[in-house]
Formats: C-alpha cells, sequence, structure tokens
C-alpha cells in the first residue's frame, strides 16, 4: 500500500513540472513550485532551494547572427558591382540577396555580382539579404542615371579616286574611297549630277560600320560632272566628299617639221643640281683611288612643243669635248678635282638650249 502511494505522489510531481513549465516559463528560465516539503529535486542550480520554493533553472538561447552586407553606396546605371555577406565577421555562402526584384546566392566567399538597372533618374535601392539561422540584413544603395552622351562627329568620307578637277576621254570610270565614324556608319549613297541631269542611290548596312570602303561604277556625261559620297552614322550624323570632272575631247596638234622656226618655242635644258661626290679612302694603301664615276643626268629637260632629240655634255674648258650623249651619261672624273659641265639639248625643230651642273669629288675621311 505505501509501495502504491509512494508511485502516486511522483506522478503528481512529474504533472505539477510539466504544468509549471508550459505556463510559467520567462526570459529563458523554468519556474518550478513544489508543494512538497523534505523532497528533493534533481537537476537544479545549486542557488536554487527546495521546500516549496521557487527554483530558477536556465536555458541558454541559440546565438544568432545578423547578416552584414558589403556594396558599394552608389553606381552608376549599367555598371556591376559585387556584393559580400558576412556575420560574426565570417563569410556566409548561400545567403540569398535580393536586389532589384532580382535574387541570387552567395559563393564560398560570401560573394554575389549585379548589374546595375537603366534609371530615368538617379534612384535609391534596397539591397536584402537573408538566410536560415540569421537574422536578416539590408543596406541602401543609389543608382546614378547617366546622361547618354550625344555624338555629334559626323562620318569622314574621303573620296580617293578620281582626284577632283580630273578629266577623261573616256566615260566608264570607278569612283572609290572610303568613310570613317566612331559610332558606326548606317547609311551610305552616292550622287552624279552633270549638265540636264542627275542619278543617286544607296543603302542601309545590315550593321554599323566603323569604316566603309566603297567602289561605285558610273558613266560620264560630256562636260562637267559632280560626284558626290554620303555616310550617315547611328546618331543621324551625315558626312560627304565631292569631286568635280569633267569628259572632254582630246585634241592633237601636229607639228610641221618644216614650218616657220620662229614659231618653235625653244626647249628647256635641265642638267640637274650641283654634285659634290665622295670617295671612300679606307682601307688606306699606298695608292688611292685616282677617279671615280660620277652619272649626267639631263632626263628633266623637255619641249614645250615638240620634243628633245639630243643631248650634249662638255666640259667647260674643252678637254671632255662634244660628244652626242642619252640623259644617263656616266663621266670619269679624277679624285679632288672641281669642274663645271654643261648641257645642250636640242628640239626636233632644231631650237637649242644649254644649263650648267658644278661636279666637285673628295676624299671622305
Amino acid at each position: 500500500m505505501k509501495t502504491n502511494k509512494k508511485i502516486l505522489t511522483m506522478m503528481l510531481v512529474i504533472l505539477l513540472v510539466v504544468t509549471t513549465i508550459i505556463f510559467s516559463g520567462q526570459a529563458g528560465l523554468i519556474k518550478i513550485t513544489s508543494s512538497l516539503e523534505g523532497k528533493a529535486i534533481s537537476h537544479v542550480e545549486s542557488n536554487s532551494t527546495v521546500n516549496g520554493s521557487i527554483h530558477d533553472v536556465p536555458v541558454k538561447p541559440v546565438p544568432r547572427y545578423r547578416l552584414s552586407i558589403q556594396a558599394p553606396s552608389e553606381v552608376i546605371e549599367g555598371e556591376s558591382f559585387q556584393v559580400t555577406v558576412t556575420a560574426n565577421n565570417h563569410s556566409v555562402s548561400g545567403a540569398n540577396i535580393v536586389f532589384n526584384d532580382e535574387i541570387k546566392q552567395t559563393d564560398a566567399y560570401g560573394q554575389v555580382t549585379f548589374i546595375a538597372p537603366e534609371v530615368d533618374q538617379t534612384t535609391n535601392f534596397t539591397i536584402f539579404a537573408f538566410k536560415y539561422g540569421y537574422l536578416n540584413g539590408t543596406t541602401p544603395i543609389m543608382v546614378i542615371d547617366q546622361p547618354e552622351t550625344i555624338d555629334i562627329e559626323p562620318p569622314v568620307v574621303v573620296i580617293e579616286y578620281p582626284k577632283d578637277g580630273a578629266i577623261f576621254t573616256y566615260p566608264n570610270i570607278t569612283v572609290i574611297g572610303h568613310a570613317t565614324d566612331n559610332v558606326g556608319i548606317v547609311f551610305g549613297s552616292i550622287n552624279h549630277e552633270w549638265n540636264g541631269g542627275g542619278v543617286g542611290g544607296g543603302g542601309y548596312f545590315p550593321e554599323a560600320l566603323l569604316n566603309w570602303s566603297f567602289d561605285f561604277e558610273i558613266e560620264l556625261r560630256p562636260g562637267y560632272n559632280i560626284i558626290s559620297v554620303y555616310a550617315k552614322d547611328a546618331a543621324e550624323n551625315s558626312g560627304s566628299d565631292s569631286i568635280n570632272i569633267n569628259l572632254g575631247e582630246i585634241t592633237i596638234i601636229y607639228v610641221d617639221d618644216d614650218a616657220d622656226p620662229s614659231l618653235n618655242i625653244p626647249p628647256i635644258a635641265d642638267a640637274s643640281k650641283d654634285q659634290v661626290v665622295g670617295v671612300n679612302m679606307m682601307p688606306l694603301t699606298n695608292e688611292r683611288t685616282k677617279k671615280t664615276n660620277v652619272t649626267l643626268d639631263g632626263s628633266h629637260s623637255y619641249d614645250p612643243d615638240g620634243y628633245i632629240v639630243n643631248w650634249t655634255w662638255k666640259y667647260t674648258d674643252s678637254h671632255f669635248g662634244e660628244t652626242i650623249l642619252g640623259y644617263g651619261e656616266k663621266l670619269e672624273i679624277e679624285v679632288g678635282a672641281s669642274i663645271q659641265v654643261i648641257l645642250t639639248v636640242t628640239d626636233n625643230r632644231g631650237a637649242k638650249s644649254q644649263d650648267t651642273m658644278n661636279i666637285t669629288v673628295v676624299y671622305l675621311f
């Protein structure tokens, strides 16, 4: 009978403890109330008392650290930036980061990268971080509106061929050139105008071209022809180049060699510039070179109304003598000499003219 009473008493104690835990637990302490005098209760703190008093048993809570976000305070729209998440001075991997309705998870180093959105004006955003077992973290970030740079530079168009002012005797030619632009050329065209008419055409390119090389086949009309090439870039800037060329006729002038000599225009003699010729004296020997060859060049001589039939070179002291030569004769001159040669040219109607050239030959030391 005593045994059953003892069991019943222990059951009542357990029920009382459980009820007290449920309804009296506050601030992490368990309040235990016992109405049993002289009954010991195990697992209580050393400063607790029994015999009908209240006993406090502290329960340590699991620590929860707040997520800390490191990110730039401001970024320019379209710019990429990095977000780093830490807690208790340690990087946190697998944290969920929310920015501009986009969610990403941090890598093993607690990092993640975002791209700032395009904005119409400078806008404030919030970066939000959360992960189970941690307190959430937030940080503000400003996305700065970057006004678009307005391009005002037009394309540079260059017609390489033909040159402005060229005269043609045949109608079909090819206009060759190129155009460049910093943002890209999107449209190109050519326009051909002449006395009484004109034609042109062009088109858009599949993609913007920083460099555009062109060649257009055109048919010239008699008289003046104005050729213009246009280019337009992606910013709606236009550039062009134009040339004015002519399609004419060749007039052949027949020169009668038996005509009155007074009507003839004399030729123009050109003996070229004066020459100083150096002869290398190395290696040193007992016998130095005594002579060297000097080229005489009268190829720049011409006749305005005919052609040259004879070139004659001679020394001024007549030691060289008069010899009918071409315009590329080589003359042997002693080292140390300084001489003057005379070039005489004769045209197809017998008119002559002269020019002189000084030649000095020296040793190079």
